[in-house]
């Protein structure tokens, strides 16, 4: 054992208590069950959300919003490090306890340039790495039609873009994201849409696992498949785009790097700071030895980062709140059904339904890494397990 990874005992402090502080919880529990307590690493949370996902496992969950200098500052006191699971929290407040001696990793400053995206995609261009085209809101004959009009902050999951395909759009994206900075984005006609999830630690060093593909429907992540099914070729570009990410924002932590792929060349499309959606795949044991999970706790607390050589393929799949309107407790129908197909169930365990909302997601995991058709197998028997869940209200 390396001596970095002997009787490490750490409180890391979250910005977010969602399913990322959660799934993050269940494997710091993990890891000191398998390290005979030499591992002990607690998770604390700041929610606004009493019953949050994480709430459950967290030691302190500190109830307040994300970026309340007062809520910030209790998990400060109650944590060895600050992270985030979400990019909501106030920059500049964390900024001032990093200021004040707080361990804040990835740094404050780092969460400010991603959570503009005008600001993030100006960093990376800047830096040499390939990223669409972006401009002011004003200038939308310079980029031409069609074009992506988003909101500069906050938007995720498909919330705050809006298409624009001819001039009668940009009126009506105008009053969709209204009252928002905005800014305008090339559209970019991608072929795949792929991602890496990668760890830098405090020596500099990059840690990454196998590109994924990615499958969205109407802004929001459906399913992902490790390995990609793409060319050798768009699989280096995408590992060493991703890599020069990392190395320009020289921060600790993992990373989420989503790119789109137009006729073999790779462009960023959006850099998260965090563990991240399109990673749920790494959790499965027997097709990863470690998780991002473990690999981003790995990283914050200067333990040497885990093996990420892939041993089967895996395919993950979102579970959605039914598109019907309802908001509200609920039930799930077809559990088993799903699991009977293979499925190993994730679910968040969040108080109400919303539509769309992420209420919890499946992977299956194939039998062989590199058999021919072993991916486009899985694809389909996630997609024929996922139809099988539904999420029932409850009156």
């Amino acid at each position: 054992m390396d001596d970095r990874e002997a009787n490490v005992k750490a409180r890391i402090g979250f910005v977010g208590g969602g399913q990322l502080a959660l799934m993050t919880a269940q494997e710091a529990e993990r890891m000191r069950r398998d390290s005979g307590g030499d591992l002990d690493i607690t998770i604390n949370i700041l929610d606004p959300e009493k019953n949050c996902p994480a709430h459950a496992l967290a030691s302190e969950h500190v109830v307040a919003g994300f970026s309340d200098p007062n809520g910030l500052q209790k998990l400060a006191s109650v944590s060895d490090i600050i992270s985030y699971e979400i990019e909501l929290g106030d920059a500049g407040a964390i900024a001032l306890l990093r200021d004040r001696g707080v361990v804040v990793r990835p740094s404050p400053e780092t969460l400010g340039r991603i959570q503009d995206k005008f600001v993030q995609k100006r960093f990376l261009a800047s830096r040499g790495i390939p990223v669409p085209r972006c401009v002011a809101v004003a200038a939308i004959v310079e980029l031409g039609l069609p074009s992506m009009l988003k909101a500069r902050r906050g938007g995720y999951d498909g919330r705050g873009n809006y298409l624009l395909r001819v001039k009668d759009d940009v009126e009506k994206g105008y009053a969709r994201l209204g009252g928002k900075e905005l800014v305008l984005e090339e559209f970019i006609p991608w072929t795949e849409e792929v991602s890496v999830i990668a760890a830098r630690d405090e020596r500099g060093k990059v840690s990454a696992f196998p590109v994924g593909e990615n499958i969205h429907e109407e802004g929001i992540l459906r399913l992902t498949a490790i390995p990609a099914r793409t060319t050798p070729e768009v699989a280096a570009s995408a590992e060493r785009v991703a890599g020069q990410v990392l190395e320009a924002f020289g921060d600790i932590g993992v990373f989420g790097v989503e790119m789109f792929v137009r006729d073999g060349e790779v462009l960023v499309n959006e850099v998260a700071p965090r563990v991240h959606n399109t990673g749920h795949g790494t959790l499965e044991r027997d097709a990863f030895p470690t998780s991002q999970f473990e690999q981003h706790m790995r990283a914050v607390t200067g333990m040497p980062f885990g093996e990420t050589t892939q041993r089967l393929p895996v395919v993950m799949h979102n579970i959605l709140g039914e598109d019907n309107g309802y908001q509200g407790r609920y039930r799930y129908e077809g559990l088993a059904q799903a699991e009977a197909l293979g499925a190993r169930m994730h679910l968040y365990g969040k108080a109400e339904v919303r539509p769309r909302r992420k209420m919890g997601h499946l992977s299956l995991v194939g039998e062989r890494l590199n058999a021919k058709g072993e991916v486009d197998r899985l694809v389909e028997r996630a997609e024929r397990a996922r139809s099988m869940v539904r999420i029932v209200g409850v009156e």
